[in-house]
């Protein structure tokens, strides 16, 4: 069981920090607002207000730097000039002029507080006034104005930070959290659906569709023609609504139809293969099912192999990240009693810190994490809870270094809201943004073979524990000397066998993996409490 602990006071399971936690939103304020509504307005005007104000309201509570919404607001709607640049905002002390075609054609006051839906209902007024002095605002859709606004009012943030229209944000729901489907795989081709992949235990696989069946209708609507994204939205729907399929199969003469029921799909971010007594598990991202997928791999292998398994290989190169909560139920997987990340932002909620009370279910076995400069995030958060614990030896190069934790804010039109809201600090109290993991064995530039790359990385044992060292006191220094750390082991998108061969060749002798493993400095093994609340700076 993982544990949930909070440095300043305990927080129930209920209130679990993930990476894409939808948080709810807060009351808005009823204050009369300063500036009237303009005649000319739109259909679902009080609706619109309210979201410009839930937006404006969650970013100024929950981003990790404090932003009045005074700010928030006044960027998004210079936000409007990236859909017509001719249209131009500009402010003086108590006012807003909107200017088209360098005149100035109108003043609104400026609201005296931070009364979000104050600030709402002006953003509103100046996109309709807009509209009459711009054909491209004028014809612009509700959810092009809500991107641009939105976009403005997120781009003085961290590049991390973004929001998502409906569509977008569906995908990207979908994405994290499964959808209804009925699991298949497909390609477009000289206008034929092709099924090149039926997922098991998937409602296709039930009903009996095959790989090279050509789906030509969902119902009555011809799948011919159609662009993917329309095919995919025929085929997708709530779970457990029916779908009527017609396929063409090679063969048979008359087209077979099929009805399913569609089911939740989360796609698939975890293979395995097993090599001279390791499993090698790659970890493409962390979605709802990584975890127990990557449970069931090992598992099976263990079933597989038996007095055979040698140990685990976690390929995290070009991991982008994902869910953080399924990043620390994989660390949990392997240690039985260690820190394995903390949190901490400007809100109170983000305060928070994971510790791992599972069983290993490898019993101890030697285990290696790859990872490369496309390693990020979550996947980060994996790495470094194994390296920090002395549990694993990290191979290939210095990570991404995004050590920052989004929360997604559901928004009324459906959109969405990634936020930044904390920091990830690693069990050794470091924080990894702009930083990354650093391995005990470099592979940057590497093309020699794997036993000269690992002689020389162990030949460097007072190096590599220098290097370590400095990086786990790197709170206290500048961007620039974090940047020359970084150079210590450049970060590189790495897709040869080397780090794997690396692994295979350390996993498989028990003297080179014990040395390997001296390369984790003391500092990993000092009591967590001790180190993560280590005064630090952002």
């Amino acid at each position: 069981m993982i544990r949930l602990k909070n440095t300043k006071t305990s927080f129930g399971i209920s209130r679990t920090f993930a990476a894409a936690i939808l948080l709810g939103f807060l009351s808005s304020c009823s204050t009369q607002p300063d500036v009237a509504p303009t005649s000319e307005t739109l259909i679902h005007e009080p609706a619109t207000i309210n979201l410009f104000a839930k937006g404006y309201r969650q970013i100024a509570d929950k981003y990790i730097e404090a932003i009045p919404v005074r700010q928030l607001a006044l960027e998004g709607i210079k936000g409007l000039s990236s859909i017509d640049p001719e249209i131009v905002i500009s402010k003086n002390r108590t006012q807003l002029t909107l200017s088209a075609n360098d005149q100035p054609v109108k003043n609104f006051n400026t609201p005296n507080s931070e009364d979000e839906m104050a600030w709402a209902t002006l953003t509103n007024a100046v996109w309709h006034e807009a509209r009459k002095y711009s054909s491209s605002i004028h014809d612009a859709p509700a959810e092009q104005i809500y991107e641009a606004i939105f976009d403005g009012t997120l781009s003085t943030l961290d590049g991390f930070s973004r929001y998502a229209g409906k569509k977008q944000a569906r995908r990207n729901r979908n994405r994290r959290d499964g959808f209804g489907g009925i699991g298949i795989r497909f390609h477009y081709r000289r206008g034929l659906i092709h099924v090149v992949r039926v997922l098991k235990n998937t409602p296709a696989d039930t009903a009996g569709l095959k790989k090279g069946d050509i789906i030509t209708h969902v119902g009555d609507v011809p799948l011919k023609g159609l662009k993917s994204r329309d095919i995919i939205a025929q085929l997708h729907g709530p779970i457990k609504s029916l779908v009527n399929i017609t396929v063409q199969r090679t063969g048979r003469h008359r087209p077979l139809h099929f009805t399913l029921e569609r089911s939740l799909i989360v796609p698939n971010t975890v293979k395995s293969r097993i090599k001279n007594g390791l499993i090698i598990v790659r970890i493409r991202g962390f979605n709802q099912k990584t975890s127990e997928r990557t449970a069931q791999r090992i598992l099976s292998a263990r079933k597989t192999m038996g007095s055979r398994m040698k140990g685990v290989v976690l390929d995290l190169r070009g991991n982008p990240g994902g869910l953080l909560k399924q990043a620390i139920k994989v660390a949990d997987l392997f240690l039985k009693k260690s820190s394995i990340v903390s949190t901490r932002g400007r809100h109170p909620d983000s305060y928070q810190y994971y510790e791992a009370n599972f069983e290993d279910i490898i019993n101890g076995l030697p285990l290696a994490v790859l990872i490369d400069g496309k390693s990020a995030s979550a996947a980060e958060v994996l790495a470094a809870a194994l390296q920090d614990s002395g549990r694993a030896v990290i191979i290939g190069t210095t990570s991404y270094g995004k050590g920052t934790v989004q929360s997604v804010i559901r928004l009324p039109n459906d959109g969405e809201i990634t936020l930044t809201w904390s920091r990830l600090h690693s069990p050794a109290g470091y924080i990894f943004h702009n930083l990354g993991i650093f391995p005990s064995i470099c592979t940057s530039g590497q093309n020699n073979k794997p036993a000269q790359v690992i002689r020389t990385a162990l030949d460097q044992h007072a190096k590599v524990l220098s290097t370590y060292q400095a990086w786990w006191q790197s709170n206290k220094i500048t961007n620039d000397k974090r940047n020359s750390l970084r150079e210590t082991c450049p970060p590189e998108r790495r897709k040869s066998n080397l780090e794997v061969d690396i692994a295979t060749a350390l996993l498989a002798d028990k003297l080179l993996y014990a040395r390997a493993m001296m390369d984790v400095p003391e500092m990993a093994h000092r009591p967590y409490r001790e180190l993560s609340l280590q005064p630090s700076t952002p």
